[in-house]
């Protein structure tokens, strides 16, 4: 029996529900799990069998059911967007079970007691909950890093703290505007955002202005001094107004359907 498996059969003990990952990789195992996370197990010859069969598989956990995870990924901004959030509320992450990636991220576990679904909090910021995984140690990175928990915060060190309001509030109706909560406009308006996410975040927040009812041309104006101050480094002006145009174009057609 290999470490994976060990892992494997030690979360299923906990009643976490474990699943089987492409060795180094973060897709379901191909053939032994054909219905990918439906097949999620606490069953220990199950595992077992699982193992035996591809020995090098990564191990993913079933997130909802009590246990979030919030994935934290500073390659895509998401350091900048977690402590744009905390500073706006004037709170700290409580201290919980956490995991190093081995993508330079961080995995934070909590315990929640109603359902909560997976969702994008902000560039490089996701939430694990309902209808998701999350690799687990020792599982390979990509990277061909391992996924590690941190050194006094492992399953068997701290408690899981419980998930915080508001990482819960992102799936319910307080606090949203445009499909995203209040604080994470805050955040993007405040912080902008790093290379690799601009474009898309420039797209969501021209949406947002052009869906409150400003002109092509307002938005644009304050798009590109949001863009030259905030992001980092700023996009080009032709892409910026590029993005502004094309989503001018889909709000136009959406008010055309909706007066048909």
């Amino acid at each position: 029996m290999n470490a994976l498996e060990t892992a494997a059969l030690g979360y299923a003990a906990r009643g976490l529900a474990v699943l089987p990952l492409r060795p180094g990789g973060k897709a379901p195992a191909g053939i032994l799990v054909p219905h990918g996370l439906k097949d999620a197990t606490t069953d220990p010859a199950r595992i077992a069998a699982w193992w035996k069969a591809e020995p090098d598989a990564n191990v993913a956990i079933r997130t909802g059911q009590g246990i979030v995870v919030l994935d934290v990924d500073p390659r895509a901004g998401g350091d900048e967007t977690i402590d744009a959030y905390l500073e706006n509320l004037g709170e700290r992450l409580p201290v919980t079970a956490e995991v190093a990636t081995g993508g330079e991220g961080w995995h934070h576990w909590f315990q929640v007691g109603r359902e909560l679904s997976c969702a994008r909090l902000g560039p490089g910021l996701d939430l694990k909950a309902d209808g998701g995984y999350v690799v687990a140690p020792p599982s390979i990175h990509p990277s061909g890093k391992q996924y590690a928990w941190h050194p006094s915060r492992t399953l068997g060190d701290v408690p899981l703290a419980p998930v915080p309001e508001w990482v819960a509030r992102t799936n319910g109706a307080a606090g949203h505007h445009g499909g995203r909560p209040a604080n994470e406009w805050t955040a993007l308006a405040g912080h902008g955002v790093s290379e690799g996410a601009r474009n898309t975040e420039a797209a969501s927040y021209a949406g947002r202005l052009l869906g409150r009812g400003l002109g092509v041309l307002e938005t644009f104006y304050l798009l590109e001094a949001w863009n030259a101050v905030r992001n980092r480094p700023p996009l080009p002006a032709d892409e910026l107004e590029g993005v502004v145009e094309s989503i001018a174009r889909k709000e136009n057609r959406k008010h055309r359907r909706a007066a048909a």
